[in-house]
């Protein structure tokens, strides 16, 4: 999927379900004070929430690993965008106040790369940081891959790559393996929302 189309199907006129998904998770990020914080939109893509994130009062930074998107994106004062690995966050132990993760885990189907991504993204939030994760509720009906202790690969409907897919509390138990405890959860559309912060 091009990145115009992947903006016009998943921002600029979504389906009534992706609008609810993306309308609790503005609502989450609006509910965290971001005024003078330090954000990290790990996995930006297209720099949809890392610019949500700038409009309410954070200095934040997007990182992704894709080259393509990083002649659209602009910086600005309170906003950067940074070209970099998923195992890799270039910047300093205990950096950031919020780390956002928005339908990101499902694409790391390498369980060896998302323990590496978890464990980077631990190392540069603060203690009593929050961490957002924002996933698709485990499917119903999908072709089977495998299973990992990390989550169940699924086939990608048609498409040539795969998705990770989390059942029921998997993930705190993932992330609490990081020091992270879970501070909130809700459900929305297909999606689950989960606020954690490091301890």
């Amino acid at each position: 999927m091009n990145l115009q189309h992947y903006d016009q199907t998943f921002y600029d006129a979504p389906n009534d379900v992706l609008l609810q998904e993306n309308d609790c998770l503005s609502s989450i990020i609006r509910a965290i004070p971001l005024k003078d914080a330090i954000c990290l939109d790990f996995g930006c893509g297209t720099g949809y929430w890392t610019s949500l994130m700038a409009k309410e009062g954070g200095t934040v930074f997007g990182i992704d690993s894709q080259k393509e998107l990083f002649g659209k994106l602009r910086s600005s004062e309170n906003l950067k965008f940074v070209l970099s690995d998923t195992s890799i966050i270039p910047f300093v132990d205990n950096y950031f106040d919020v780390v956002l993760v928005s339908w990101v885990f499902q694409e790391i189907v390498q369980d060896s790369l998302l323990r590496a991504a978890l464990s980077e993204i631990r190392r540069v939030i603060k203690i009593d940081g929050r961490l957002i994760i924002a996933e698709n509720i485990y499917p119903k009906s999908r072709r089977l891959v495998r299973n990992t202790s990390l989550g169940t690969i699924f086939e990608n409907e048609g498409q040539p790559d795969s998705l990770r897919f989390f059942p029921q509390n998997s993930v705190q138990t993932l992330t609490a393996e990081y020091n992270f405890v879970l501070a909130s959860q809700s459900f929305c559309g297909e999606s689950f929302f989960e606020v954690f912060q490091r301890i």
